[in-house]
This record gives structure tokens, sequence and C-alpha cells, in this order.
């Protein structure tokens, strides 16, 4: 994305890409750095001090995004029945979709 961050910009600016594809783009590579801010943790007792980086939350980074993913199928797995299953997909002919 860094190689690439000119041609994103001119897709953005031209209107081919959603407005939310640069935004994306841009926190994702920003993502566990101090420009998305930061928590420091000092140490009262040997004066020593930890910077924790914030993320950028962004399902689409790939640090970030698994972590949506994991709980997006865990929050998918507690509606699912506790029996074996299959997953069928049928279509409605285009005469009966009108009832549907």
């Amino acid at each position: 994305f860094f190689d690439n961050m000119e041609y994103i910009r001119k897709l953005d600016a031209s209107g081919k890409a959603r407005p939310c594809i640069l935004d994306n783009v841009e926190r994702s590579l920003l993502c566990h750095t101090c420009y998305l801010g930061f928590d420091q943790f000092d140490c009262t007792d040997c004066d020593n001090w930890n910077i924790i980086p914030h993320s950028c939350h962004s399902s689409f980074c790939n640090a970030c995004g698994v972590k949506y993913a994991k709980q997006l199928a865990a929050k998918a797995t507690s509606f699912c029945l506790d029996c074996p299953h299959r997953h069928i997909v049928f279509t409605i002919p285009e005469e009966l979709r009108n009832w549907f």
C-alpha cells in the first residue's frame, strides 16, 4: 500500500473508489503506530515506562480484521443449533418470487 498510495489517492480524488477506501487504507497503514495515539505506562518504583500504540479498529486491517472476523464467527456460531447441519442454498423460480 505504501508503494501505491498516490494511485489510491488519485482513485479517491476522481471518484472511482468509494470514500471509505482511502480512509481504511490510511488507517491500516498507521495501525499500531503512535500516529493514532498511544497509552504510556510509568512504573513509579523503577522509573521504567512503556508505550502502547493504539490500533485502527478497521476490519480492512490485517491485524485488526482478524479480531473482528473471529468475533463475527463466534457471534454467528452462537445462533446455530448444537447439532450437525448442512448449509443448503436454493433459488425460488422467478414466477414465484412475488409470493415470497
